[in-house]
């Protein structure tokens, strides 16, 4: 048994994997901790997560990096975190094969374990514009979370502490503007190609979306545009099965620059408008669709 748990800083989502340890029916629970501390709040982190194990029985092991080096425990065992695994393996090992290092140990875990939690963090709605060797982290952290749901039994992403299961939606078929929605890196465009392009292709402005099946990344063509609505209602007009994609940017710390706060605005904005206008309406976390409006399979 496998269960992926994502979301945000201070959501409950370790107090809720510890839960569904203690409830597995297992008595032998490891804890593999895998946050490399560097300062006082480091330190306050892990102290706090030691007070929430505290009579709990578990077995905790301080593996930071490397878990394919280490025999997996038999029983119920929570690995927190997978998204401090990976930063370790690309930032402090190597960029080359962090990928495949953690999905082959995450394999391994998976088939060997009893019953395996495996923790993750949501980081990919604050709408920061990111580059170089953050950019490629954010993107390949957001590819391990979906492999980790794929390998899944069960995936939840709670939000103040209450837990959402996600099963996977389908939609009906395909009729109408479709808007695909999500944070970065949760394979938005992948599903989209893979599901609704018809041989048109894609496009990443509103004009050239006119002859194309897909609209990719109305986010960052958004940035650009003060007043997009005209030009959306325009080409709903002249393509009205477009499918648009955009990144869900509005989370995270508001920022000091007003352009950036704007354009947040502005992206949160528009979704709503193109959401009132939609057929379909699809949000993806972790590669899985969830319909949020509209007719499901």
């Amino acid at each position: 048994m496998v269960v992926f748990v994502s979301g945000g800083s201070g959501s409950g989502k370790s107090a809720f994997a510890e839960e569904l340890v203690m409830n597995s029916g297992y008595e032998k629970r490891s804890y593999i901790a895998t946050m490399n501390v560097w300062d006082k709040e480091g330190e306050k982190r892990v102290q706090r997560h030691r007070e929430m194990r505290r009579h709990k029985g578990f077995d905790t092991v301080e593996r930071p990096h490397d878990l394919l080096g280490l025999e997996p425990p038999r029983g119920a065992v929570l690995l927190e975190d997978l998204t401090n695994l990976f930063m370790n393996e690309y930032f402090n090992i190597s960029p080359g094969g962090a990928v495949e290092r953690v999905e082959q140990a995450l394999l391994s875990y998976a088939e060997k374990c009893d019953y395996l939690v495996i923790v993750s963090n949501d980081i990919f709605r604050g709408g920061d514009r990111l580059e170089g060797d953050m950019a490629d982290f954010y993107d390949k952290q957001g590819r391990l979370n979906s492999f980790a749901a794929r390998l899944a039994d069960e995936c939840y992403e709670v939000d103040s502490m209450y837990p959402v299961k996600h099963m996977g939606q389908m939609p009906a078929e395909k009729k109408g503007l479709t808007l695909i929605l999500g944070g970065a890196s949760q394979g938005k465009s992948q599903w989209a190609l893979e599901n609704y392009d018809k041989g048109r292709g894609w496009a990443d402005n509103a004009e050239d979306a006119a002859d194309a099946d897909v609209f990719l990344c109305l986010h960052d063509w958004l940035r650009g545009e003060s007043d997009p609505i005209p030009k959306l209602d325009g080409l709903i007009e002249q393509n009205p099965n477009i499918t648009v994609v955009c990144d869900e940017v509005g989370c995270g710390v508001v920022p000091l620059d007003s352009a950036v706060r704007a354009w947040r605005e502005r992206v949160g904005r528009t979704c709503c408008h193109l959401a009132e206008k939609a057929d379909t309406v699809l949000r993806l976390w972790c590669g899985i669709p969830t319909v949020l409006k509209g007719e499901k399979e």
